[in-house]
């Protein structure tokens, strides 16, 4: 039984110090937490909401175009990373038959790399299985979209009994994962939570927990109110009360779970665990190694001693986004004022009211006999050097962004060769590539898992995966340059020829 039933006051107890000290764990990567959900909500805000449209200074009355350019820019980065999707192979140790002693030795040997090779399709097939299983290539373009936007995504893997499946899992809303980390240069995590907080009410109909179930206030689901209003903190504000969910996956120190019991150890003998925690009671307990849930962190751009990755869009190409608009609404405005000729109109009386100047119109000024106005010279809004900031500030996004103008379809770029065409999309190329070697481990290693975690479900394929025979897993990328390359196509016609 999975489900952590307290049956005396000290297994209670018990409980209640786990929960304490894992959340006051987390607890500490509060900042960290904060600074990256700042991050995330920005981008968010900027690529798919209004914020851009928001963030502009143009006077009321001047035009107003909104052109985002982010969402596209997201678009282009995600494309050119999964928009062939990726293989998962199986490779194997082939022994030399021609080094065999004896006739024997060779029919040996040939039976032995025949059924090396068909665990290794097998292993491959498993894979596609599971790939298929999940939503195919798509889920995986949706995982490069949301890194190229956010700066990260995360999958959360496990194997569903109930319908006899691997199911892999984006976490879409990734401000809600905390990570303890095993290491200063936050690469390997030692735990993972997802914390979230629902209503009293939802809490209790749906998990059916007590009504004096512990709350938090919303928005600070590792804070605690306790459900005795006369213990609280003097300094806490207060608002909506509601009740914490977590989720925990890994290695509490000091914590381990032993016949569905939560139990103190010595540290550094901990083992992983998963705990469902639910206000102040744990409703689920798992510490059965086929059964234990497991988190991947797939960043878009590793930066150095930082625990988070980067998006593709910065601050500098945010900025310039919005220069850009400003500075395309000034154009309009004043295209709108000085491309419309004015006439003046005789004959007028004293008390005729002016008309109200209006944008690209022809305009009548009214005048009374022998009145005359010397006209101003307009000029013209090609005369300004507006074309010229709006082409400065376009070649300044795709260079902070490392995009090619030819994939904006900018009709104003003629490349006369393929070879002119893939020189002109390499910083685009090389950024994908770097996104692939930093995929590529982590691909692989969650389909190390998947496999032995179906074997441990499955134990007539139990072979496939023994890792004392020498096999491994490699992702084959697609090359963005190969098919269309010139030069790879040359090179494919002298290897063949050789």
């Amino acid at each position: 039984d999975n489900t952590q039933k307290p049956k005396n006051k000290t297994e209670d107890s018990t409980t209640k110090d786990f929960i304490s000290e894992a959340r006051s764990a987390f607890k500490q990567m509060e900042s960290e937490i904060a600074v990256r959900n700042g991050q995330i909500i920005e981008h968010d805000d900027y690529i798919y909401g209004d914020r851009l449209e928001k963030s502009l200074d143009i006077p009321i009355g001047h035009d107003a175009t909104p052109v985002n350019w982010l969402r596209r820019t997201v678009e282009i980065h995600k494309n050119m990373f999964m928009g062939r999707g990726f293989n998962v192979v199986s490779t194997y140790d082939a022994q030399d038959s021609a080094s065999a002693a004896d006739q024997e030795d060779r029919a040996r040997i040939e039976l032995e790399n025949k059924k090396s090779k068909e665990y290794a399709e097998q292993r491959q097939k498993l894979i596609r299985a599971v790939i298929d299983d999940n939503g195919g290539d798509a889920f995986w373009s949706a995982l490069a979209e949301n890194c190229s936007a956010v700066g990260n995504s995360a999958v959360k893997a496990y194997y569903d009994e109930e319908n006899d499946k691997y199911e892999l899992c984006e976490i879409e809303s990734l401000e809600n994962l905390y990570v303890l980390w095993e290491k200063d240069d936050f690469r390997e995590a030692q735990a993972f939570a997802y914390v979230y907080q629902v209503t009293k009410s939802e809490a209790i109909s749906e998990y059916g927990v007590p009504e004096d179930v512990e709350t938090s206030p919303l928005g600070h689901p590792l804070d605690s109110i306790s459900a005795s209003s006369t213990s609280t903190s003097v300094n806490q504000v207060f608002t909506q009360p509601m009740v914490t969910i977590l989720e925990i996956t890994g290695i509490i120190e000091g914590w381990t779970a032993k016949d569905g019991k939560l139990v103190r150890c010595k540290v550094g003998q901990e083992k992983e665990l998963n705990a469902l925690i639910i206000g102040d009671k744990v409703t689920r307990l798992i510490s059965d190694p086929k059964k234990l849930p497991k988190y991947y962190i797939l960043p878009n751009k590793r930066q150095r001693r930082r625990p988070w990755g980067m998006s593709d869009i910065s601050d500098a190409a945010i900025q310039i986004n919005m220069t850009y608009v400003e500075t395309l609404s000034d154009w309009r405005t004043h295209a709108s004022k000085v491309n419309f000729q004015k006439f003046k109109a005789f004959g007028f009386g004293f008390d005729t009211q002016m008309p109200k100047p209006a944008a690209r119109t022809v305009e009548y000024l009214p005048l009374s006999e022998g009145q005359d106005i010397v006209p101003l010279q307009q000029g013209d809004a090609n005369g300004q050097d507006f074309a010229r900031q709006m082409d400065e500030l376009k070649e300044q996004f795709v260079r902070e962004t490392g995009i090619s103008r030819v994939l904006f379809d900018d009709p104003s770029v003629t490349l006369n060769s393929n070879q002119a065409l893939l020189t002109s999309m390499k910083p685009t190329s090389d950024i994908a590539e770097a996104k692939k070697q930093l995929w590529g481990p982590v691909i692989k290693k969650i389909f190390e898992d998947a496999l032995e975690t179906i074997a441990l479900h499955k134990p007539e394929i139990k072979d496939l995966v023994d890792k004392d025979e020498d096999w491994s897993l490699k992702v084959m990328w697609p090359s963005v340059m190969q098919k269309e390359d010139p030069v790879y196509q040359s090179m494919l016609l002298n290897r063949f020829n050789t």
